[in-house]
């Protein structure tokens, strides 16, 4: 349920971000406040989006709307901060117990590829990338918040020995900008070019096979050797494919064999 909240504390507070209302940061504040109710994780999402704002969305913290969420979500959290605070601090124990029995930060590191790959799906791989790609772009640049969300998401739920899906909802707030900038650009004549879709699901899939398979390979030498022509073809096909693009099907046999080699 944890999940939910952040994603609802997103979605509420883009809204907010959007209809440049006081009131609008109100209901914001209400769904962080439950959600620390529900798991202290919401914390890191919350400091995530303070930061995210003080560095280019200023002009909403010059209002009280911030503000006003903010103190909402302290009021509905006293409840469970005093509990915690006359039991010493549960929460913290359990997080501690947790990051240890997964070794700690170099174990969440180790787990980075679970998140990035198979939490976002191999197949979503690229609009993950798009996403990010959009909002470090001077279009994105009102949205870029989310971008700081999200690496401080993945920082500290990394270095604190968190699960990784812990930070899986920021892949849906990269998921919406990729589709923002996918309907930028993607269209035309009134569809989304069909070849563009196929070679970005090729070369998806062949990349979330790769860093699958570089995870804990029984011989690191031999797995290298295996996947050489992957890691050499796939610069040459993004150098040449202005000069020589190739039809879907042929992409799509190119990935299957990719596939087959690393597999």
């Amino acid at each position: 349920t944890d999940q939910v909240f952040w994603l609802l504390i997103l979605v509420l507070v883009a809204r907010a971000l959007r209809l440049g209302e006081t009131s609008a940061w109100a209901p914001a504040g209400l769904a962080a406040g439950v959600g620390l109710l529900n798991k202290s994780t919401v914390v890191i999402l919350l400091a995530g989006i303070l930061l995210g704002l003080i560095m280019f969305r200023r002009d909403a913290l010059r209002g009280p709307g911030p503000w006003l969420a903010g103190g909402i979500a302290v009021l509905v959290a006293v409840p469970n901060l005093v509990w915690n605070a006359r039991h010493g601090w549960p929460d913290l124990e359990m997080a501690r117990v947790l990051s240890r029995a997964q070794g700690g930060a170099l174990g969440s590191v180790q787990q980075l590829p679970i998140l990035l790959v198979v939490l976002a799906g191999p197949l979503l791989v690229a609009l993950w990338v798009i996403g990010i790609r959009f909002l470090v772009s001077p279009a994105g640049r009102r949205h870029r918040w989310v971008l700081v969300v999200t690496a401080v998401a993945v920082l500290l739920v990394t270095l604190s020995g968190g699960k990784p899906y812990y930070a899986a909802p920021m892949l849906a707030a990269l998921y919406a900008a990729g589709g923002v900038r996918i309907e930028q650009v993607g269209l035309a004549r009134g569809r989304v070019r069909r070849v563009g879709w196929v070679v970005l699901t090729a070369a998806s899939f062949v990349l979330a096979v790769l860093v699958w398979s570089g995870v804990g390979p029984r011989d690191r030498f031999t797995w290298f050797l295996e996947v050489a022509p992957v890691l050499i073809g796939l610069p040459v096909l993004a150098l040449v494919w202005h000069r020589f693009p190739f039809a879907p099907l042929v992409c799509g046999l190119m990935a299957i064999h990719a596939v087959i080699l690393m597999v």
